[in-house]
């Protein structure tokens, strides 16, 4: 993908409300599917592309079956992962289990899930080297272009953080200032 007009058209696999609206806004034709899907809707030419982090798409057995990959920095969207679990349920744990779960989830879970990940996309982008796909980084002037046009979500974030009495914008540098000390 060269310029923002290559969005114009495609069928594009994703899924969530604010990557289906960000393709949208690219001028493309999202499609709503989870990535387990992708093979199947590619192969069969339900879509033209699907946004996929290189180690799903090795691990779904996308390699040798995608000529050209475009990857932008930092990806077009991460989702969010949590451990969720009712005190309830906590507190009806053993001590011992309580305290493995308080050792091993936050910070430290997050390190290792985010080590875990990269390993599989590094790990991707030499499979899919290897099996004759091209990797291209996307233009800086690219970038710049789908920023503009996808800016409705950090907008939207921080409008949503200000009804909530929130300094969004502090706690977007914060969060960014993180992201940037943890690669």
């Amino acid at each position: 993908m060269d310029s923002i007009d290559d969005f114009k058209g495609l069928k594009i696999r994703g899924k969530g409300r604010n990557p289906l609206e960000m393709m949208k806004r690219l001028g493309a034709a999202p499609v709503g599917a989870p990535g387990i899907k992708s093979f199947e809707l590619l192969s069969n030419g339900v879509v033209d592309v699907t946004m996929i982090p290189f180690g799903p798409a090795m691990n779904l057995g996308l390699v040798g079956h995608v000529p050209e990959i475009t990857t932008l920095p930092g990806g077009f969207f991460r989702p969010g992962f949590a451990i969720v679990m009712n005190q309830e349920a906590f507190d009806e744990l053993d001590e011992a289990a309580q305290k493995v779960l308080i050792e091993t989830a936050g910070s430290k879970l997050a390190e290792r899930i985010g080590a875990i990940m990269d390993a599989e996309d590094t790990k991707g982008i030499a499979v899919f080297e290897k099996a004759g796909s091209t990797i291209t980084a996307a233009s800086d002037e690219l970038i710049m272009a789908i920023k503009e046009k996808t800016a409705f979500v950090e907008d939207g974030w921080l409008e949503n953080a200000t009804k909530r009495g929130v300094d969004g914008a502090a706690a977007l540098s914060y969060f960014r200032e993180k992201a940037a000390s943890a690669k």
